[in-house]
């Protein structure tokens, strides 16, 4: 059996399926969830697609613009911890109205990293459409769902880009730290 993170995946060899679940800040309160918790539980509402998520699968999180213009994008990464079942919500504090039916079909995530902004190195909406292969991705093409799957090329062109975002962060906090400490390299 193959494993990743440390858990069985139940599966042989690497064969992880890659996800983007999609919420919207009128709706859901998105960034607050994901600064407070780093286990979340995500809706994946009567989606025939959802028997294929597996443990240990791949989550990229879908901000939408929300009331912000050209603000949507990927937000977070992370790996499926529970596959598709009834649960709780739990954090209905955070839904804009009231919701009624607390449990439905969700998936639990473990989130990696999460970046709520350009600075901090989401992917923005913007910049994706622009993008020669990653502009045919289905949330680009069909805004209206909340779960969508990831074709490979896809996934690893994301993950790419997403890993790329970290280090050039990584690079920008680096050379800000040295000019504060009046390092002259």
């Amino acid at each position: 059996m193959f494993k990743r993170n440390g858990l069985d995946t139940g599966r042989e060899g690497f064969d992880m399926n890659t996800w983007i679940f999609q919420g919207n800040p009128k709706k859901f309160d998105v960034d607050a969830y994901l600064q407070n918790r780093s286990d979340i539980r995500w809706t994946v509402g009567n989606n025939k697609i959802q028997n294929s998520i597996l443990l240990n699968d791949i989550a990229f999180l879908w901000r939408s613009d929300g009331d912000n213009p050209r603000s949507g994008g990927i937000i977070a990464k992370g790996i499926i911890t529970i596959p598709p079942r009834p649960m709780e919500d739990d954090a209905q504090q955070l839904w804009k109205s009231s919701q009624k039916n607390t449990v439905i079909n969700r998936v639990a995530i473990r989130i990696e990293e999460f970046r709520l902004s350009f600075k901090d190195g989401m992917l923005l909406r913007t910049e994706l459409e622009s993008h020669p292969v990653l502009r045919d991705l289905w949330i680009l093409k069909w805004r209206a769902a909340i779960l969508y799957s990831v074709t490979p090329e896809h996934a690893g062109i994301l993950d790419k880009l997403w890993e790329s975002r970290r280090s050039a962060r990584g690079n920008a906090l680096d050379i800000s730290l040295q000019i504060s400490k009046g390092d002259d390299r």
